[in-house]
């Protein structure tokens, strides 16, 4: 991942170093509220949790969830900026570009919300030649992440390299998230 963050240009290189910032604040607070979630259920089990202890762990997750929060702002304003330098001005260029000759383009878009999927866009009509040749890969490929703020999509070109880390973070969230679900079944003696 390091590789792919040095080869990066600056405005994809702020980015990635906010989200990896907020990523790993949200996987503390998530590991900061199972402390509460097993302290609780082990009661339920006769197993103790004192008060003092119940107090330490609320206020690290409450510390955590500042954190996570704060960073949370930070990673919406890096993306905002990052859009602002990347996709949505190449929409706006791909409307005025004039482009006679027709070429499709293969585009993979990863979304926060729909997941990935791979679009065919016509050249000169919904992305610029100039989008497309600052960040085709060696196939010829574009690569977009889609990101929602208030439910609105927020859409960025990348290079594949970023595109792949972007990704490679998503699927390592959903992995905590799974691992701490499946915890906090078992915690719970769910099945």
């Amino acid at each position: 991942m390091r590789s792919t963050h040095e080869i990066a240009p600056p405005d994809e290189k702020r980015h990635l170093t906010v989200l990896h910032q907020y990523t790993v604040a949200l996987l503390k607070t998530v590991i900061a509220i199972s402390s509460i979630v097993v302290g609780l259920k082990g009661k339920t089990d006769n197993k103790p949790y004192d008060i003092p202890t119940y107090n330490a762990d609320v206020a690290a997750y409450k510390e955590a969830e500042k954190v996570h929060c704060a960073l949370g702002e930070v990673l919406n304003r890096s993306w905002r900026t990052f859009v602002a330098l990347s996709g949505s001005q190449a929409r706006t260029r791909a409307t005025a570009d004039n482009t006679a000759s027709l070429k499709f383009c293969k585009v993979h878009v990863l979304d926060a919300i729909r997941g990935l999927r791979v679009e065919n866009w016509t050249l000169g009509e919904q992305v610029s030649r100039e989008t497309y040749d600052k960040f085709k890969d060696q196939n010829g490929h574009l690569y977009m992440v889609v990101a929602y703020e208030k439910g609105e999509p927020q859409a960025a070109f990348a290079v594949k390299a970023t595109w792949d880390q972007v990704d490679q973070q998503f699927k390592d969230i959903e992995v905590e998230a799974t691992k701490s679900f499946e915890k906090t079944k078992r915690d719970f003696g769910l099945k």
